[in-house]
Formats: structure tokens, C-alpha cells, sequence
């Protein structure tokens, strides 16, 4: 059975892979070939497993694409009637919450077929709640988001969640929201928000109590985050295997107890069916109290397999089991495998099983240990591919925190939190208690971080390392020979091999980042870094730390040795604290405008300077330039023996016409990111005569609210033979200058997955 199950959970994640989906014809084809194959001997039932597992999970994609609206409807504005489906989360200016539709119609009155919508709020003048019932005038986007090396892909976020599409709500009289009946869990989950929101403690005890209540962690910020991924003991702070086997145990213990204390003394029945059922009634309770996350559900299709075993009184801990539960869990939501969360679970969950079947002699302490050793190693092949780093303070830090959390600390939230509808002061009473475990927690845990930091990898480790890194996990798991869990562990040392530098001495590459609308470009030499620009930084988000550090983190860079920001827009300088925070920067230029008080170096015409046999120079503004902001924007030109790269800010008509009257064919390159992203008062005739590139890239946001490139503009570039990539569209635009000039690669269309938007962008047509 464990090779069925495995085979069909790898028939979903092959589909998974795939640039698109397959033809409807699969179907004729597929199906009768899967019952041929499942009524045949062993061998063959597995493939036809295998198959039965792709076409599920492409009907299935196949529905939820189905609920997107069309691209020619992005940017309607269209009733939207329904209910929010959870708690509204605050982003700073805002709310934002998924609303589950009835109705949506444009203002032509066409029905959309979205049947969940990601809502954005912005300042409403009174909260809706939770099941609140409303009637919206939005504004409607497809599923977007950026799309850059090393990132978050929203896009596939959006996916997994089935939202067909994004709203923001304009202001209008008819906006309504009316408190629904809602459901009991939804309406105790209100109430347990507004009890914690007036609860005296600190905000971040508040939000790890919520967290472990009701799998509300809006309230947990990115410093608490990073000490807990740097710690490897996130996984405490999410409804997840871990409080639902609690929960579980705990109920099912119980319950055997009372039942072997009252039950007749002659029955036939065992005690441990009735408390298996209970158990799961329990569990599943708090997970609905938790909102039904993914990882809950998880757990709890898990719990069932295992109780179900139980009650048919078969060992629940074998591998048959754990791979039944794969296969129900993906059954059930096959976009779930798009999810870290799914393979991290079953990771934890099999390393966990294999430690059992290799259980040692030892005391309780050394047996502990030695789990959380083996767990910690278990899971660095998956943490150091999504994170790459290894919490070297896992095992220690979890030997500590996972029984404080589990039987001190979510008891105390759970507790509270069942008593919160009906005593406020009880509940209090409990988080207090809970707030101050935390804040002793928390400090151990900050101060492990500060002592034995997480391992940084090189960069994002290879396909190849983690597949070698995974081996040595098995090996060192299942040891045939005296020296084998050694060479396992060495082999995991894979991933600490820095990988062979792809840029030789004299070659470029240039990366400009998605960063909506703002520009990031990073220029890289054999050895050496120059961040032009860092993007876009408010409301608590920083392009920054969101999508540069996260970049040159997979590409192996853990330093900037140049920063220039070419001048002081938000969309252009906003990301620079964020990236400071996570990025050491060895020297920043600052335009003549920039009002930076440091020591930064002010960016100056004549400015050169040469790294790895490739020059720098700085072309614009001369000193005592009069222009603009924008036109003294910090214009920079990189030549490499195979090409050139102008840098060229927010310039404009005025500073083009200086440039070309200053420097004429000087300015000559092969590639161009356009001024000003496109605007109607750049790219002049003279100065795209005078530069003269084959490639040029905007730096523009997705349907950006300036419109930008102007098509005028955009026009002008292909009426000059200048092929064109725009970030928005194309995601992240990458250039590789070697002997000559390769063509721009889109990241958006060379790692394109069947639910990703289109690169529609004219130069990949």
C-alpha cells in the first residue's frame, strides 16, 4: 500500500512542475490507461496510482483556474456581495481579508465567476468583523504578485488559497457590512480577538497567545520570526501536528481514564475505540476554533488515519499509515504540495517515525537529545533549500521550548481562550500567566540566537545538493555499517560546498528586480556587488529586505560593496533601511539631493573606479547641476569587455539633452534601463539615438496607477529596433554579459508553473 499511496502523492507533485496544463485530451487517454493499470499486478498498480494522482490534481487545478477573472476584466469596478471568510488582518493602512462571494458583477452587470476574493480595505471607517455580511464596491486585479529569484511567490500563495482574484474597495455610499449569525466558532473567534486586543501584556505576548488560540499571527512581527526561524522553533507559534496531537493525547488519555474508572466492570468493548472518536471530535474543535489553517487540517487528517488504526486495533505507527496519511492529505487538497508546509510536516513526521523504528537503549534525557539531534538533522536538506541557513540551536533550543509551549505555555491560551466568552477575568488570568512564560521563553531563546546563530549557506543550495543531502539523511538514519551515520552526516555537508563562481573576471550580471512600481537593479562581477536603487519602502514593507537581501542570498552574495541611490523617491530609496538591516553595506553614494546626513559619498560626474577588469563611471549630474530631483538622478555606466549597461535613474528630457550634449556616442550601451520608468517626459529621440541599445528594461509596477511605460514611449523604443522587457510583466529581468551580450531572460517566463500569469511582455512574444 505505502508504494501506491507514495506513487499517487508523486503523480500530483509531477503536475505540479509543469510550465501548463495538460490537454482536456489527458483525459481520454488517462483515464482508461489508470483502471487498467489499477486492476493489473503490483507493479503495474503502481503507475496506474501515479496517473490517478496526476488527473486528480489537474481536474482540480483545472477548477480553481476556472475561478479567475479575465485580464480583460482586471481594473473594473464591480459589485462584490458576500461574507469575509476570516479575520481581517491589519496591514498598517488598512484591512485585508479573503471574502467568500455570492455575487459579483461588473458595472455592466456581467456575473464574474470568483467565487473567493482577496479584499484590501483601505481606512474604513468601522472594522467589519469576522462573518460580517457585505455588499463592496471594488476595484478588481487578477491573482498577481512579483516575481524575483529567491522571494516570495504570491502568485502561487494566491493560488494555493483559490482566490480568483484582488479588490480594493473604493469609497462609496453603498458600501455595507452587517454583522452575520456567522457560525459559533467564527463568533468565539471574534471574541477571543477583541478579549486579547484589550488584554493588558506586551503586543508580542498578545500575538503568540493568538497565535496558539485561534492561528491568528498578525500580531508577531519579522524580528520575532527571524529569532524563531534562526532557532528552528517556528513551528511552535502554528496550529500545526504538534497542538493537535496535544489536544488529541491529552483527550484521549483522559477519556480512557474516566471510562476505565466508570465504565461496568464486565464489558467487552476496549476503552481506547470511544476515546479515539473523542479525541478526534476534540481536535477537530480547536482546529475549527483555529479557522481550519492548512497546516491544522494536516494535522488532522494525520490524527484520523492514526486514530482509525486504533479503533481497528492495528499499530498506528507504522510506515503504511504515515503514507496513507500523505495520500489523504493530498487527496483532499492537492494544491496543498505547493506548500513548504506540507513536505515540512511529513518530513518532521517520517524523520520522527524513523527514530522510532531505530529506537536506542538510553535514560529519557539521552533519548531526548538524541531525537531532537536526529529531527534537527532530519530537516536540513528542506530548511537550508527554504530558508539557506541551518538553525545550528534547533536541538537545544527545541529540548527547552517544545514542553514549555506544549505544557505550559497553549495550555494557558487554550484555557483562556475557552474561557473568554464567558469570564473575562479568568481568560486574563491565564494569558497573564502565559505572557509571562513567553517572556522568559523569549529571552532564552533571543539570547541562544545571539550565542550559536544560524549557519548561513553559501547560496540556495542545488537541486542536485539537496537530492545528496536527503541520502545522507537516509543513511544516517537507517546505519548498515559502524561508519555509516558518520558519512551520512558528512554527506550532508553538501551543502555548506560554495558553488563554482559562474562570473569570470571582465563578465557582468545584470538583475533588474520586480519590485513593483520602483526600481532594484543589482550588477555583479567575479567578485564584487553594486546595488543600483532599492526599491519602493512603506507601510511597514521594505523592497529591501523583501526582495533584494532575498536575491543575493540565493546567488551566494552576502555583502554590498556599492550602494547607489540615484536619488531620494520613496520608489527608489524607500527599501534602503530594510536592506541595510539585512545586508552588510561597505559604501553607499547618495545623489546631490538626497538630504542622507552620513558619511555617504555624493554622486559626482568623473567618479570611476574598476573592479574584476569591468569600469565604473559616474556620468551624471556634473557638479552644481540646477535640474530637478529627478534629473539629478546618479546616472552610471558599467563597460565590461563584452558590452555596456547605462544606469539611468529618474532622469528626464532636460538632464538627456545635457547628457548628449556633454558626452554624445559616450553614451553608447548595449542595455538601457529606461529613464524614469517609461515616462512621457523621458526616452527623448536624441537621447535613444545617441545610446543606442539593443535591450531595455522598465522598471515599472503591474498595471501601475501612472501608466507606465507610456505607450508613446513604448512605441518609440520598437520604432528604434530596442526590444523591451517590463519588470511588472516579466518579473525579474536578467542580463549576462560575457564575450557579447546574451539576451534578457524573464524570470516570470523561464520558471513559469502552469498557474502563473503570462509573461505578456512585447520582446517575449
Amino acid at each position: 500500500m505505502r508504494f501506491c499511496a507514495f506513487a499517487l502523492v508523486a503523480g500530483m507533485a509531477t503536475l505540479h512542475c509543469m510550465a501548463q496544463l495538460p490537454h482536456p485530451a489527458v483525459y481520454g487517454a488517462g483515464v482508461p490507461a489508470a483502471i487498467l493499470l489499477l486492476i493489473r499486478p503490483r507493479g503495474a498498480r503502481v503507475l496506474g496510482f501515479f496517473i490517478a494522482g496526476f488527473l486528480w490534481a489537474t481536474w482540480h487545478a483545472d477548477r480553481v483556474l476556472a475561478q479567475r477573472i479575465a485580464p480583460h476584466d482586471a481594473g473594473r469596478v464591480a459589485t462584490l456581495s458576500g461574507r469575509i471568510a476570516a479575520l481581517p488582518t491589519d496591514f498598517g493602512v488598512g484591512i485585508r481579508f479573503p471574502f467568500a462571494v455570492t455575487d459579483l458583477q461588473t458595472l455592466d452587470s456581467r456575473a464574474l465567476p470568483p467565487r473567493r476574493v482577496l479584499v484590501s480595505w483601505y481606512a474604513p471607517a468601522g472594522p467589519p468583523a469576522a462573518d460580517a455580511r457585505c455588499v463592496l464596491k471594488v476595484r478588481l486585479a487578477q491573482p498577481h504578485g512579483a516575481r524575483n529569484p529567491g522571494s516570495f511567490d504570491r502568485e502561487t500563495w494566491l493560488f494555493r488559497q483559490r482566490f480568483g482574484a484582488t479588490a480594493s474597495v473604493i469609497p462609496h455610499p453603498e458600501n455595507t457590512c452587517v454583522a452575520g449569525a456567522g457560525s459559533a466558532t467564527g463568533r468565539m473567534r471574534a471574541v477571543i480577538r477583541e478579549r486579547l486586543a484589550e488584554h493588558p501584556g506586551d503586543v508580542a505576548g498578545r500575538g503568540v497567545i493568538a497565535a496558539l488560540a485561534i492561528a491568528d499571527r498578525s500580531g508577531l512581527d519579522d524580528a520575532t520570526w527571524a529569532v524563531l526561524r534562526d532557532t528552528g522553533t517556528a513551528h511552535l507559534l502554528a496550529i500545526s501536528g504538534l497542538h493537535i496531537s496535544l489536544i488529541a493525547g491529552a483527550t484521549f488519555l483522559i477519556v480512557r481514564v474516566l471510562i476505565g474508572l466508570l465504565a461496568p466492570p464486565g464489558r467487552r468493548w476496549p476503552a481506547q475505540r470511544p476515546a479515539a472518536i473523542i479525541a478526534v471530535v476534540v481536535a477537530t474543535g480547536y482546529a475549527a476554533l483555529a479557522g481550519f489553517p492548512v497546516s491544522a487540517e494536516r494535522a488532522l487528517v494525520m490524527l484520523v488515519v492514526a486514530m482509525l488504526a486504533v479503533v481497528a486495533r492495528r499499530p498506528a505507527v507504522t510506515l503504511d499509515n504515515y503514507a496513507l496519511a500523505m495520500a489523504c492529505v493530498a487527496i483532499a487538497d492537492p494544491l496543498a504540495l505547493l506548500g513548504m508546509g506540507f513536505w515540512l510536516s511529513f518530513t518532521a513526521v517520517g524523520c520522527l517515525l524513523l527514530i522510532d523504528l531505530t529506537r536506542q537503549a538510553g535514560s529519557t534525557l539521552a533519548r531526548l537529545v538524541r531525537l531532537h539531534v536526529a529531527l534537527a538533522l532530519g530537516m536540513t536538506p528542506l530548511l537550508g533549500l527554504l530558508y539557506a541557513s541551518i538553525p545550528l540551536a534547533s536541538p537545544i533550543a527545541n529540548l527547552v521550548a517544545v514542553p514549555v509551549v506544549s505544557f505550559v505555555l497553549a495550555p494557558c491560551a487554550l484555557a483562556g481562550a475557552a474561557l473568554a466568552p464567558f469570564t473575562a477575568t479568568g481568560a486574563d488570568l491565564l494569558w497573564h500567566a502565559g505572557v509571562h512564560v513567553w517572556s522568559w521563553l523569549w529571552a532564552w531563546l533571543c539570547w541562544l540566537d545571539s550565542v550559536v546563530p544560524a549557519l548561513a549557506l553559501p547560496a540556495t543550495p542545488s537541486p542536485a545538493a539537496i537530492a545528496l543531502a536527503i541520502v545522507g539523511v537516509l543513511i544516517a538514519f537507517v546505519p548498515v555499517l559502524p561508519w555509516a551515520r558518520a558519512f551520512g552526516v558528512a554527506l550532508c555537508s553538501v551543502l555548506l560546498i560554495p558553488s563554482a563562481p559562474d562570473l569570470a573576471p571582465g563578465e557582468v550580471r545584470l538583475t533588474v528586480l520586480d519590485v513593483g512600481q520602483g526600481l532594484a537593479a543589482v550588477v555583479e562581477t567575479a567578485a564584487h556587488v553594486l546595488v543600483y536603487d532599492t526599491g519602493p519602502g512603506r507601510d511597514g514593507y521594505s523592497a529591501g529586505a523583501a526582495v533584494i537581501a532575498p536575491y543575493l542570498r540565493s546567488r551566494g552574495r552576502r555583502q554590498i560593496d556599492q550602494l547607489i541611490v540615484s536619488h531620494g523617491d520613496m520608489d527608489h530609496a524607500g527599501g534602503w533601511p530594510g536592506l541595510a538591516a539585512a545586508v552588510p553595506i561597505t559604501r553607499v553614494m547618495l545623489s546631490p539631493g538626497h538630504p542622507g546626513k552620513h558619511a555617504e559619498v555624493r554622486c559626482r560626474r568623473g567618479t570611476r573606479w574598476r573592479w574584476d577588469n569591468v569600469t565604473f563611471r559616474v556620468l551624471h549630474p556634473a557638479a552644481g547641476y540646477p535640474g530637478s530631483e529627478n534629473d539629478r538622478s546618479c546616472v552610471v555606466q558599467v563597460i565590461a569587455p563584452g558590452g555596456r549597461v547605462l544606469l539611468s535613474g529618474d532622469i528626464e528630457n532636460p538632464a538627456e539633452t545635457a547628457l548628449v550634449q556633454t558626452l554624445g556616442g559616450q553614451l553608447r550601451a548595449d542595455v538601457l534601463i529606461a529613464p524614469h520608468h517609461g515616462s512621457a517626459t523621458s526616452s527623448s529621440a536624441g537621447f535613444l539615438a545617441a545610446v543606442a541599445p539593443r535591450f531595455a528594461i522598465f522598471a515599472a509596477g503591474y498595471r501601475n496607477r501612472f501608466g507606465f511605460p507610456h505607450p508613446e514611449i513604448a512605441a518609440a523604443y520598437r520604432a528604434a529596433g530596442i526590444a523591451t522587457w517590463t519588470t511588472g510583466r516579466a518579473g525579474a529581468v536578467t542580463v549576462t554579459l560575457r564575450e557579447r551580450v546574451a539576451r534578457p531572460r524573464s524570470y516570470r517566463a523561464t520558471h513559469a508553473r502552469y498557474w502563473h500569469l503570462p509573461a505578456d511582455d512585447t520582446a517575449l512574444r
